[in-house]
């Protein structure tokens, strides 16, 4: 599962040209976490290659502002 959660994470990214992305899938009964995954995503061995920005796992650090998305309904009860 998690591996299928990367890809299409992957395959959506690449789609809609977004800089990055996160999902995670839970159970809503019971509150499990399935799979959880980001991107930009980086191999945290690869000192080479690695930078804060990839080693962030947004679902876990960032916050998403729903502010932005609930406008829309009082505007639309007015």
């Amino acid at each position: 599962l998690q591996e299928i959660a990367f890809e299409e994470l992957s395959a959506a990214v690449e789609h809609w040209k977004s800089e990055s992305a996160a999902i995670i899938i839970m159970d809503p009964e019971s509150g499990d976490i399935h799979a959880i995954a980001s991107l930009p995503s980086c191999d945290p061995n690869d000192l080479k290659k690695r930078s804060p920005e990839c080693l962030t796992n947004k679902t876990i650090i960032e916050s998403f502002e729903f502010g932005s998305v609930m406008k829309v309904f009082p505007a639309l009860a007015a």
